[in-house]
């Protein structure tokens, strides 16, 4: 019911009073709409391309459950020949997609205390349970559920292959130089005892030329005495 002080209804909209009519009113909202809208459209092909053909692996996943989304090199990295198929396959992330049951948990522990982790390598099963070395980036996405996660995945395999190799080299040339400190060390006491034989030796043979010389000096003094008495008359 309307008041004494009201205004009397005129029965004219703001378009009216604008001089434009409620169908003029939707003319010039529309093309402007319409261009919001394409704008909106653009952006989200633009983001499906980068999340279908982006390197690397992006999902999004429940942490209670299995895989939500995925895109098709998370598929690839686990082995499986599409998307789909990964989801389908993956409903318990803890015991289906980690290697290691335990370290799942203390990354779900981390994630709900912290929100988020970065570049953390782990281990994830393929299609056909080998394991492959994976370096993950998760977000907690509490807007969508308590526990829903979303990640983005490299394959790490050849890295940590690489660096497997090096420690192995490393490994290698450490004992190759104990071996050779080893050998130096034996060859060192050899060469001691060699040196101290020799000097036995030495000293052994001083000593036989003294007894030597002593044996002639000896021999010198009979032989004198000998010739001196024979040269006596009798």
């Amino acid at each position: 019911m309307k008041k004494r002080s009201d205004p009397p209804d005129s029965g004219y909209g703001i378009g009216d009073l604008l001089g434009l009519g409620s169908q003029s009113v939707r003319k010039n909202y529309y093309p402007a709409l319409q261009e919001r809208i394409d704008e909106l459209e653009q952006e989200r092909n633009r983001y499906k391309w980068l999340f279908e053909n982006a390197l690397h692996g992006i999902f999004q996943a429940n942490l209670k459950g299995g895989i939500l989304a995925c895109n098709p090199a998370m598929a690839r990295i686990c082995g499986y020949a599409s998307p789909e198929l990964l989801k389908s396959a993956i409903i318990r992330l803890r015991e289906q997609l980690f290697c290691s049951a335990s370290e799942f948990d203390t990354i779900r522990q981390e994630l709900l205390d912290q929100g988020s982790l970065s570049g953390r390598e782990t281990r994830f099963q393929r299609a056909d349970r080998t394991p492959v070395h994976v370096a993950v980036t998760l977000l907690r996405r509490p807007d969508l559920g308590p526990e829903v996660v979303e990640a983005f995945v490299a394959d790490i395999t050849e890295r940590v292959q690489a660096r497997q190799r090096l420690e192995q080299l490393n490994a290698q040339l450490e004992q190759r130089v104990e071996d050779r400190t080893e050998a130096l060390q034996n060859a060192n006491v050899d060469l001691r005892y060699q040196i101290e034989e020799r000097e036995k030796i030495e000293r052994e043979l001083v000593v036989a030329v003294a007894a030597a010389e002593d044996a002639n000096r000896s021999k010198d003094k009979y032989l004198a005495a000998a010739s001196h008495d024979l040269l006596q008359p009798l």
